[in-house]
């Protein structure tokens, strides 16, 4: 029950017992004791009515703190993430051996995903460590090991994945956080949806 529901009750209450005196004095002593005693009851109904308010109050605070905490978890998660596919990108482009289509997406990505970061880190107040990311380890070694047409299949392996996770991860987010977070996931959303379609039509090949 909101505090405005609890003072209009309260507010309720209290104008029926002086409506209930006012009569009494009118038609007699006895009738007053009786309208006293309706009053009071009235009051102590009002009472359970603020404490029942103030318990509902209490567990949306509860929940509005543990759904921020997780707000953050997964915004810290999604920087993670970020961090290491730019990470990745990095690690493509300086590679010698590696397509040219391939290399012209690392090149697209690589400073959104660092955009991307360098929004999540402001947003969180913290410094984010690729290492914690929840990608696919093996194909990120893969990547770190190998040149030729096997970095190129394991970048794109790495991207398809990735964007897929991370667009469901904001898409999810959006929905529960505010203005400034809601802004924040349209203009990311974009663009990884531009390096997407890169990829889509990299794919294609």
């Amino acid at each position: 029950m909101s505090s405005d529901t609890i003072r209009d009750s309260a507010a309720a209450s209290s104008s029926d017992t002086y409506s209930l005196i006012g009569r009494g004095l009118r038609i007699g002593s006895a009738v007053l004791a009786s309208a006293l005693v309706v009053g009071l009851s009235a009051c102590g109904d009002s009472d359970e009515a603020a404490l029942e308010g103030s318990q509902n109050q209490s567990s949306q605070e509860q929940s509005a703190v543990a759904s921020t905490a997780a707000i953050r978890d997964n915004l810290a998660q999604l920087a993670a993430d970020t961090a290491a596919l730019k990470k990745a990108s990095q690690t493509l482009i300086a590679k010698e051996l590696v397509s040219e289509e391939t290399r012209k997406i690392a090149q697209q990505a690589e400073p959104i995903f660092a955009e991307e970061e360098a929004q999540l880190v402001k947003t969180l107040g913290v410094d984010v460590d690729p290492s914690e990311t929840k990608l696919d380890t093996a194909t990120m070694t893969r990547l770190e090991n190998e040149e030729g047409p096997h970095a190129d299949m394991a970048y794109l392996t790495l991207m398809e994945g990735s964007l897929d996770k991370m667009l469901g991860q904001w898409e999810e987010l959006e929905k529960h956080g505010g203005n400034d977070l809601q802004e924040l996931a349209r203009s990311s959303q974009q663009q990884l949806e531009d390096i997407q379609q890169a990829l889509e039509k990299r794919m294609q090949y």
